[in-house]
């Protein structure tokens, strides 16, 4: 423990706790007050196209006293809880439940930011750092580039890895005192992070933490870290098995997220000098939607997160802490999980493939900035308490001097830096220019730019710290001398905090898009009647002049994409999820036209300059969107005809058939008997009490198969005059239920598959750790 190498030199009494409790509320409060403003909204990447609407319908339902479980919305419905990623059962859903839906929304985004920093400084400190060291673990974690770009556009990747130091933290406090209450309560720091939605932050905490428990403890009670994971893992069931089912049933089933997909975001190993210089390395945009990354890191590509700065003078800290154990592993840990975003470039990736298991179920290199930053963070608290807080002479002394040289001499580099760079201007453009993707002069002048600011930054920080060192040698208050640290730290995350957390009018979520109100003008109201479609990746058609984010969430509202749709109240055929359905999926792909017929899909919604159909467009508003209008098909219908199939991709293969129609002749599983009563579809009114439960009134002259047009799921059950009935899966897309002939009543109703053993074996857990003596069960 550091506290034990503190030479007994004479101290001023330290800063009251109360000033360390306030610091990073004041310090979270000025990060993210621009976006707490009630005009505005958060926005990037899924953060308006996906989380937004999602949560305004669990925000709605909780209203209703309700927990919604099934999304209608998208996909022909969806189980939330085997999509994982909206975090439906996070502690943070509760916001909704208490607080107006838009504030509600931010908090439930930016909250991610104070948790990743407690979890850190309470990390640094059973690893031995004071408490104002701890500061900076808080300021540098909770305000580092990738979090607060994650908190601004994806949230899974933001409430995940905010639970990563406080889970690994909370395995310290168990080994360091075992007992049936601290092994709960460690457990469920750590299934935390799989109920944020990012299973894969629950794996990096738990291999984080063995490396840790072993650095400290060797083999002792090594056995309490595999029961930490054991029960975390049992806590987090009711959320791992709906999630499990569903994968079984994605196109990643097999081997898991595809080559592809995990370099889809992976990082530039150039871009990692982004962690030190501010600025250049961001993917930040122009009023015209080009940003320097797609121009000169990506090539074409953008960044997963808009920013990776972590600061310079919090590696420099981090530097420091080279000269303990926990240091060193914290910075090993960090080094793999940076090699790691890079994807195949360092190799590193392809290692954790084949060593680590569930490794390849996990996409987007990119992701993995995000706890290398938290093992940086705490390696930084360790190192400038070695530096700062240990007495001047000795190993205090020798390791303050080193950061003084380190960063005094990694000033003066940046300033010369910034001197050639201004210096050489005018060629340092030109060269930008000829090496660009598109050769584009404003984006090489706004690169040259920032690698030129950047610098300076880079100069003024580490030169700070150089004066903290220096000022450490002539002050007993090394609590104020770590607290001004602290101060530097988060100075320069508030260099990037304006380029990763984004807004936009809150108005642009607010009110009907004009193509969803036209259509609800010619068809009327969607829900349980018709549905649209529309294509995630074709062209969206963004204006000039105006906010990128806000052009491309106004473009999305109006092409009625998932899920933005249901801000209009249309429920829609179209996928965008995590993990789709494969069978679905497939159909999309080859089989559309029988997929929106047997789904009752009115109106199509087409790129600007689509190419023309067979069918006539009609322009629903003037937003440049043209839609293709169908005739009216029932949501439920009775037919008489259905042939068994050997499986899903024979199915499709139906499907894909151009004489195959929908609503004269059904595909099932095999294994039921063939009937070919050909005769035509007989609509059926559809009722929908809630999104989990669906009521009809089928009255068939003779037995036929009631058809119902909402996404088949293994969660569906079904009773036919309140007796038990079978669901099967019709096209291997949507439900049906058998009926004998006369009239009846049929309920469906949707439990996610998995919730109810998972949600009784984590009670289980729950209440035999509760029941076991509160005495240590190891001395």
């Amino acid at each position: 423990m550091l506290e034990k190498n503190l030479a007994t030199e004479t101290r001023a009494p330290p800063p009251s706790l109360a000033l360390f409790a306030l610091a990073p509320a004041v310090a979270f409060l000025v990060l993210v007050g621009p976006v707490l403003v009630p005009s505005v909204q958060l926005a990037g990447r899924d953060t308006s196209r996906l989380y937004y609407p999602v949560k305004l319908a669990i925000a709605s339902a909780l209203g209703h006293g309700r927990l919604l479980l099934w999304d209608p919305w998208t996909e022909s419905g969806v189980s939330l809880l085997g999509q994982l990623t909206p975090g439906l059962l996070h502690p943070f859903t509760l916001l909704y439940a208490a607080l107006p839906f838009d504030l509600a929304f931010k908090l439930n985004h930016l909250l991610a930011l104070p948790l990743a920093g407690l979890g850190a400084a309470l990390l640094a400190r059973r690893l031995g750092a004071s408490g104002a060291a701890a500061l900076i673990a808080a300021v540098s974690y909770g305000g580092c580039g990738a979090l607060l770009s994650a908190a601004s556009s994806n949230l899974p990747f933001a409430l995940g890895p905010a639970g990563i130091p406080l889970a690994i933290a909370a395995l310290l406090w168990l080994l360091e005192s075992p007992s049936p209450r601290r092994l709960l309560g460690a457990a469920a720091a750590l299934a935390l992070c799989a109920y944020a939605g990012d299973p894969q932050s629950m794996l990096v905490a738990a291999l984080g933490g063995c490396a840790l428990a072993w650095q400290r403890l060797r083999s002792r009670r090594v056995w309490l870290t595999f029961a930490w994971a054991a029960a975390a893992l049992v806590l987090a069931l009711p959320v791992a098995l709906p999630a499990a089912a569903q994968l079984a049933r994605s196109s990643r089933e097999a081997g898991a997220a595809s080559d592809l997909e995990r370099g889809a975001f992976s990082t530039p190993p150039l871009r990692l000098l982004g962690l030190a210089v501010p600025f250049a390395f961001d993917g930040a945009e122009d009023e015209r939607g080009r940003d320097t990354f797609s121009e000169y890191l990506g090539r074409g590509a953008s960044p997963f997160y808009d920013s990776l700065s972590f600061g310079l003078p919090a590696l420099l800290f981090a530097c420091a802490a080279l000269g303990s154990g926990a240091g060193r592993t914290l910075f090993a840990l960090a080094a793999v999980l940076l090699a790691a975003s890079t994807g195949e470039a360092m190799f590193v990736q392809g290692l954790l493939l084949r060593a680590v298991p569930l490794w390849r179920y996990f996409r987007y290199a990119e992701k993995l900035i995000t706890p290398a930053c938290c093992f940086l963070s705490v390696a930084a608290a360790l190192g400038a308490e070695r530096a700062l807080g240990l007495a001047v002479r000795g190993e205090g002394g020798a390791s303050r001097r080193r950061l003084l040289w380190a960063s005094a001499g990694l000033s003066l580099f940046a300033l010369a830096a910034w001197a050639l760079l201004a210096l050489g201007e005018r060629s340092i453009a030109g060269a930008l220019v000829a090496a660009g993707q598109q050769h584009d002069p404003e984006l090489a002048q706004r690169f040259a730019t920032a690698l030129s600011n950047g610098a300076l930054a880079c100069a003024g920080l580490s030169g700070l710290v150089a004066l903290v060192c220096a000022a450490r040698a002539r002050t007993s208050r090394p609590a104020l001398v770590l607290a001004s640290a602290a101060a530097i730290c988060f100075a320069s995350t508030m260099l990037t905090a304006p380029r990763a957390l984004h807004a936009i009018p809150v108005e642009a979520y607010r009110g009907d898009s004009l193509s969803g109100a036209g259509m609800i003008a010619r068809a009327g109201p969607s829900s349980a009647r018709w549905r649209a479609y529309s294509t995630p990746g074709e062209r969206l058609f963004t204006p000039s002049g105006i906010d990128p984010r806000l052009a491309r969430t106004l473009a999305a509202r109006e092409a009625l994409w998932p899920q933005l749709s249901q801000l209009d109240g249309i429920e829609t055929a179209a996928s965008y999820f995590s993990a789709p359905d494969r069978s679905y999926e497939d159909a999309e792909r080859r089989a559309e036209p029988a997929l929106q017929e047997l789904f009752g899909v009115r109106f199509h919604v087409l790129a600007p300059g689509a190419a023309s159909s067979a069918r006539a467009h009609v322009r629903l508003s003037e937003t440049g969107f043209p839609v293709l209008e169908s005739a009216p098909q029932p949501r439920a219908f009775l037919l008489g005809a259905w042939h068994p199939v050997a499986d899903s991709a024979a199915a499709i293969d139906a499907l894909a058939s151009p004489s195959f129609e929908p609503h004269a002749l059904a595909v099932i599983p095999e294994g039921r008997t063939r009937q070919d009563a050909a005769r035509a579809a007989v609509a059926v009114e559809l009722s929908r009490r809630s999104p989990e439960q669906l009521e009809l009134q089928p009255a068939p002259a003779a037995r036929s198969l009631l058809v119902v047009a909402e996404h088949y799921d293994p969660g569906w059950s079904a009773s036919l005059d309140g007796a038990p009935a079978e669901v099967v899966a019709v096209d291997a897309l949507a439900l049906g239920v058998e009926v004998p002939a006369g009239a009846h009543n049929v309920s469906l109703r949707f439990r996610p598959s998995g919730f109810l053993p998972g949600l009784a074996a984590a009670l289980a857990l729950v209440a035999v750790l509760l029941a076991l003596p509160r005495r240590p069960v190891l001395a």
